[in-house]
């Protein structure tokens, strides 16, 4: 076991520098250095000190392994963050795909079968060949409602992360979306769990458009995500081709059905010219459209179902469903006999 990769993974995660732990463990900044780069290897006390510092249990620390890695991470380049936040991030995203592997492994389950095209494409000029591209690699009809977008990609060989704040140290509240591929051939697609419901859907939908896609702007991948979600002709349908006005009702009603903040139901019928720029204004500028809201519709389900399968199958026991979950074992044991909220 290679615990120089542990020590540093865990640091990160928690969003510290060596300068911290060296400080917290009583020792010289570049012997915290030489642990990470394995020139040096910490004795038992001193790792069970790391431990104590970073708040991981001992048994999940040298558990640990470093087997699965990131390529083409990409976080979105609207979020503002510092590289520490970035590391921290990235860090806890590693450490929930290293366990999805392992899920995977205790429940005989391949987790490189993922249906997304393989290689990416150039992003076509238009946007409605892009979106249309996005539905097809999903075995979606051109139009209509996309339902839960997280379970679809998950059932499609995609790992989706919900990032929470509590896992670090280091505020997540500039993050909303992250994708890239592992080495063990699954994409990752990442998002902040508290994001809005709408905004969730559509920081999926880009990422997924940044999996598909190379070369592409920040711009092209929002619009191709609205596109994406709201087709043009399902919003004629919903809204008419010209209006002069639309009710608020109105877009509370698209907007709930199609799974997208109201916000963007408007800039859609702006861009299908169904209202004037001016009209577009007057309802931006006064907010005549709901709020967007909470809900937990597309939190991630995968790896508890996969925990369950080996659980269940006596391919694991508590303890290893409580360590793949990162959870305790009497939650584990909530989650995994069903007896959670009874």
């Amino acid at each position: 076991m290679r615990i120089g990769k542990n020590i540093r993974h865990f640091r990160l995660q928690k969003g510290l520098s060596q300068q911290w732990l060296a400080d917290a463990l009583g020792v010289s900044k570049m012997s915290i250095s030489y642990f990470e780069n394995d020139k040096r290897r910490p004795d038992i006390e001193t790792v069970k000190r790391i431990c104590s510092a970073l708040d991981v249990p001992l048994g999940k620390f040298m558990a640990f392994s470093d087997g699965v890695t990131l390529s083409d991470g990409f976080f979105q380049k609207s979020d503002e963050l510092s590289a520490v936040q970035k590391n921290a991030i990235s860090a806890q995203i590693r450490y929930s795909a290293q366990r999805y592997y392992d899920a995977c492994a205790c429940a005989e389950v391949d987790c490189s079968e993922s249906a997304l095209p393989i290689d990416k494409v150039p992003m076509p000029d238009s946007l409605v060949d892009a979106a249309a591209y996005m539905r097809k690699a999903l075995d979606f009809p051109i139009s209509g409602p996309v339902g839960n977008l997280t379970q679809i990609l998950e059932n499609k060989g995609v790992y989706v992360v919900a990032v929470k704040q509590e896992d670090s140290k280091v505020s997540t509240k500039d993050f909303s979306g992250y994708h890239a591929v592992s080495n063990k051939e699954f994409p990752v697609i990442a998002f902040n769990e508290k994001l809005t419901y709408g905004c969730l859907r559509l920081t999926i939908a880009r990422e997924l458009a940044c999996l598909l896609f190379s070369n592409v702007s920040e711009r092209q991948i929002s619009n191709a995500a609205r596109l994406f979600l709201l087709p043009g002709p399902d919003l004629i349908r919903e809204i008419g081709e010209k209006r002069p006005n639309i009710s608020p009702k109105e877009i509370e009603l698209v907007g709930d059905k199609y799974g997208v903040p109201g916000q963007c139901v408007v800039l859609r019928t702006k861009e299908e010219g169904i209202i004037t720029r001016e009209t577009y204004s007057h309802i931006q500028s006064g907010k005549l459209y709901p709020p967007d809201v909470y809900k937990k519709d597309e939190m991630p389900v995968r790896i508890l179902q996969l925990v369950c399968r080996a659980y269940t199958d006596n391919l694991i026991g508590i303890s290893k469903a409580a360590e793949l979950l990162n959870t305790d074992v009497s939650h584990a044991l909530e989650l995994c006999e069903g007896k959670e909220n009874r």
